[in-house]
């Protein structure tokens, strides 16, 4: 990459109408805002704009990102180090797990590592602790009257439990991969940040990270169809770039 002072023509960031108000600006751009340039954005950063009301910020858009697994909301773009933070629109991030495969296969993203979980239905009575003190933890956006769906990772489910589900529970599935860090033995951690917290997804190429660290602007050295990026419009610090 080629860092200069040199002012380019660099486009303008933008957002989707949201409390969060979740910048965005290259590699990724919002491709249903028709006033974008053709050369805003990076392959596989396409973003989309959709329309929510929730009753504590009213109504908003956010931004949509599509992914084998399906669409899922962006809450945040670390630009510096690269790292982009998604969640389930409908904010019920384990249904997406228990309902489909998730994957990033095939797009410019990567996810450190995938961690089986074992998910009950307990009924009707809530989830009780078993084995060695270990209890699943409850999904409250599962859960309804009557009923608590819980999860616990199946490597616990195995040793702890024996592959045998608490009192009044029955299992829903015993592989459900779920976004865990890179750590060998994860679900000795604690496992129920996997299911409480937002996706955190990386992303190589393009490299941009040094050039944001530094204050320019990341974009296409040229207007042709090459994917060749400069950093561009670095402040002047005396010919220290």
């Amino acid at each position: 990459m080629n860092f200069t002072t040199t002012v380019a023509q660099i486009c303008n960031r933008n957002n989707c109408i949201s409390p969060t108000e979740l910048t965005v600006k290259f590699p990724f751009q919002i491709s249903d805002q028709n006033h974008y340039p053709t050369r805003c954005g990076y392959p596989g950063f396409d973003l989309s704009c959709r329309n929510t009301t929730t009753t504590t910020t009213g109504a908003g858009a956010d931004a949509i990102i599509s992914l084998p697994a399906g669409d899922f909301a962006v809450r945040e773009i670390v630009y510096g180090s690269q790292v982009l933070t998604i969640d389930d629109p409908d904010n019920c991030l384990p249904k997406r797990f228990l309902d489909t495969k998730f994957s990033v296969s095939g797009t410019p993203f990567r996810v450190r590592n995938l961690g089986s979980f074992t998910f009950f239905n307990c009924s009707p009575e809530p989830v009780t602790g078993a084995g060695a003190g270990v209890k699943p933890l409850a999904v409250p956006c599962l859960s309804g009257n009557g009923y608590t769906v819980a999860a616990v990772p199946t490597e616990i489910f195995a040793t702890e439990f024996l592959s045998t589900p608490p009192a009044f529970c029955r299992v829903v599935s015993t592989a459900v991969m779920v976004p865990v860090t890179a750590s060998e033995k994860w679900w000795e951690e604690e496992w129920g940040f996997y299911l409480r917290s937002y996706v955190g997804l990386t992303w190589q190429e393009p490299n941009c990270g040094e050039c944001e660290k530094r204050g320019g602007d990341c974009g296409f050295v040229s207007s042709s169809n090459d994917l060749e990026i400069g950093c561009f419009n670095l402040p002047n610090k005396h010919g220290m770039y």
